[in-house]
C-alpha cells in the first residue's frame, strides 16, 4: 500500500488535506485526498476509493 511521507515533502496533513480541497483539477484533489486518507486513518487504499466514488476517467483502466 501507498505510505505518503507528508514530512519527506515538507508538507502536514492538514496542507495536503488543503490543496485537496482547493484544487480543480479532479484527478489531482481526488489523489490528494487520498493520501490524506490514507495517512490520517491507514486502512486499505481500495477501501478508500469506493468512500470517495471517483470519476471513472481519473482512474487507470485495469490491468
Amino acid at each position: 500500500m501507498i505510505r505518503p511521507d507528508f514530512a519527506q515533502w515538507n508538507q502536514t496533513s492538514d496542507h495536503i488535506l488543503r490543496l485537496s480541497i482547493e484544487t480543480e483539477h479532479p484527478p489531482s484533489r481526488e489523489l490528494l485526498q487520498m493520501f490524506d486518507m490514507i495517512e490520517t486513518v491507514p486502512i486499505n487504499a481500495a477501501r478508500w476509493i469506493q468512500e470517495i466514488s471517483p470519476q471513472n476517467e481519473t482512474l487507470p483502466p485495469p490491468v
